[in-house]
């Protein structure tokens, strides 16, 4: 369930990003083009990324996001699916019993937050977003864009890899 929803969010920023848009409407052929759509689908997967491990980690005075905002309503997102899969056998059975709470707060929500730490999710998620970035920084260099163009695809693409709000 959470990488289909997943799947769609980067899709859809992905294929709908305006680099790719810029070049149709410029006329570009096809090789062209497909680079700025690869670019778009990995950023639009590492920003994805980035925001489902900030709804979880994310220091609410930065993020602006409540605490429990991404725990509380037990979205399947990416941290989480990742969490439940790699929790030791233990701490996935308490995991799978607050996810299966008619509702979380307070205490049960950062039980849930300790076992995701605990899991290694959120270095996993780490590893995947560094693979996004890396994958965008290499659709940037098979392009054949001018190297104003690459630098600056580049540094956004460190931007949203960085990002901490």
């Amino acid at each position: 369930m959470g990488g289909k929803c997943l799947r769609s969010t980067f899709m859809y920023a992905g294929r709908r990003c305006g680099a790719a848009m810029g070049a149709a409407m410029a006329g570009c052929d096809e090789p062209m083009m497909s680079a700025p759509s690869r670019y778009g689908r990995a950023i639009g997967e590492a920003c994805q990324l980035r925001d489902d491990l900030l709804g979880v980690v994310g220091a609410t005075d930065v993020t602006g996001k409540p605490s429990d905002g991404a725990l509380a309503p037990r979205k399947a997102t990416a941290v989480v699916v990742a969490a439940r899969r790699y929790a030791e056998p233990a701490a996935r059975v308490e995991f799978d019993a607050l996810l299966a709470a008619p509702f979380l707060e307070g205490a049960a929500v950062e039980r849930l937050r300790e076992l995701i730490i605990a899991s290694g999710a959120c270095d996993r998620v780490e590893a995947m977003i560094s693979d996004c970035l890396s994958e965008a920084r290499h659709a940037v260099r098979t392009a054949a864009l001018p190297d104003s163009a690459c630098c600056l695809l580049d540094g956004l693409g460190v931007i949203c890899g960085a990002r901490r709000q």
